[in-house]
């Protein structure tokens, strides 16, 4: 398996698919909200009352006042699939805003809770909305639970419903499960005319996975010379150089390396990578060196200290 280089840039990269995330969500929640208001008109008999304030709520985005009016609705009915949906989706989107993991993960787990409960109950109206809200509920909770995400993504997809960000969901759950040739198939149907310098990575990650190293180097490539982002384009400079040293093109290797401590010569990454290469071509003094460089600059940079048996 490829993923010899831990980039020191993965935080940069959560933070933004953190983003991109919430940014495809929002997309989709014009379309729920229609949705619900298509549900509310069609059950007034069986939930009772106007709904109208409270989907006034959704649409305008505040998500706390609709959380908090969906969990007094079902201390009073408590089996009522609009509500439980209401609240499921409202505490995804409660989830994504957090900024402390445990109240993001209390967050998800309500969601979940009451997604399938609204699953269990429901009518069906808007089963296919809750399926992808729960499928990137699942993804979010961790990668032990991307078969789930991608199951219920799938459901999603076979039930209409196909959000801005689903097939980037899908994508980054087949990676989790390993499963590559479905990622990157997931991950071209999100392609689109636009596509985000960290899908290109993604799908550059599964095509690395699964040995096809042109295709890799394509999407890579593309990422490094069009990013304005300098951190992301040093990650695809780090994968770009894996790629070519995984083909034999070690001075390529090398020149995407050198590319990155050009930028930045205090990339632990790139130095720690330089180190491998120079491992590979039989020059362990000259390998020791970049090691020991990246020990300097990041002296808890774990690869590196292994190679040096620290």
């Amino acid at each position: 398996m490829i993923g010899r280089v831990r980039s020191g840039y993965s935080k940069i990269i959560l933070r933004r698919r953190a983003l991109v995330t919430v940014v495809g969500f929002v997309l989709a929640v014009a379309v729920i909200g229609f949705s619900l208001f298509f549900l509310i008109r069609k059950s007034d008999r069986i939930f009772g009352g106007d709904f109208s304030s409270e989907l006034k709520s959704w649409n305008s985005g505040d998500y706390a006042e609709a959380y908090q009016t969906a969990e007094r609705n079902l201390s009073e009915r408590p089996l009522s699939s609009f509500w439980l949906s209401m609240k499921g989706m409202a505490a995804y989107q409660l989830a994504v805003a957090q900024i402390n993991q445990v109240d993001s993960m209390r967050f998800i787990d309500e969601s979940i809770a009451a997604l399938r409960k609204a699953l269990m109950v429901g009518d069906g109206s808007i089963e296919a909305k809750v399926k992808y809200v729960l499928g990137k509920a699942y993804y979010r909770k961790g990668s032990e639970y991307a078969d789930a995400a991608a199951d219920f993504l799938e459901q999603s997809i076979a039930g209409k419903f196909i959000a801005p960000d689903t097939y980037e969901h899908l994508g980054l759950a087949y990676a989790s499960l390993h499963d590559y040739r479905a990622s990157v198939v997931a991950f071209s149907k999100a392609l689109g005319d636009s596509p985000s310098d960290l899908l290109l990575l993604s799908i550059a990650r599964s095509y690395l996975e699964l040995g096809e190293f042109d295709q890799a180097k394509a999407y890579l490539v593309r990422c490094a010379d069009t990013s304005k982002d300098a951190a992301l384009s040093a990650q695809a400079r780090l994968l770009l150089g894996q790629a070519y040293s995984k083909q034999g093109l070690m001075d390529e290797a090398e020149k995407e390396y050198l590319a990155v401590l050009s930028v930045d010569a205090r990339s632990a990454d790139a130095h720690y990578a330089l180190g491998d290469l120079y491992a590979e071509e039989g020059d362990t003094v000259k390998a020791r060196a970049e090691w020991r460089k990246a020990i300097r600059i990041d002296p808890t940079h774990g690869p590196s200290r292994s190679r040096l048996g620290m």
